[in-house]
């Protein structure tokens, strides 16, 4: 049987970030203002599957989404694996902090506590998947494709040199859940919907 420890979040609380309303430009300037490469960024989105992939959590059913926050050019960007809803067919792609949280109503964002040469790793091994295809059969033996949070995973604990991120077991079969991407330790909140902050 698979256990995944829980411990507590360390949170920043004079960086941490409340945001009202995800996809307003001043929000995303406000939220562009606390990141750095390497942050893990989750959302709960308004796909069809999102209620799906947000359940496969084991401790908090929240987020259904996940990406790893870049800059290019002074400009923050998210790689994250996605897929068309009907089809299955998508890729790793690059896209703006602004338009990954469009079509989110939840987010927050964690980031490695670790030195910083360590989370930009993080950051340069998420860009080496743009392109990719994306993996619509889950199947974590197989880095030539790649789902969001498996993404994620291979992104963090090829920079740590370790397991920070498991997967979890659901009826016999190991899928990386999106609480899997932030609950493990060394993780702590940056920002999220749901905690009043501080600009």
């Amino acid at each position: 049987m698979f256990v995944l420890l829980f411990l507590p979040l360390h949170t920043v609380s004079d960086k941490q970030v409340c945001l009202k309303e995800a996809g307003s430009s001043a929000a995303v300037d406000a939220l562009a203002s606390i990141l750095d490469e390497g942050d893990i960024i989750l959302r709960y989105g308004n796909g069809f599957w999102s209620p799906v992939f947000r359940n496969v959590s084991r401790y908090e059913k929240r987020f259904s989404h996940a990406g790893v926050v870049v800059r290019e050019k002074g400009t923050f960007n998210v790689v994250h694996a996605s897929a068309h809803e009907m089809n299955g067919a998508g890729h790793v792609s690059r896209v703006s902090l602004e338009q990954f949280l469009s079509v989110s109503s939840d987010y927050a964002v964690y980031r490695f506590e670790t030195e910083k040469n360590v989370r930009l790793r993080i950051a340069e091994n998420a860009e080496r998947y743009v392109g990719r295809p994306f993996d619509s059969s889950f199947n974590l033996a197989d880095r030539k494709r790649l789902y969001c949070t498996e993404l994620v995973m291979h992104a963090v604990n090829d920079a740590v040199g370790y397991k920070a991120i498991s997967p979890t077991v659901t009826s016999g079969i190991a899928l990386v859940a999106p609480d899997d991407c932030y609950e493990g330790r060394g993780f702590f909140a940056v920002a999220d919907k749901r905690l009043p902050g501080k600009l």
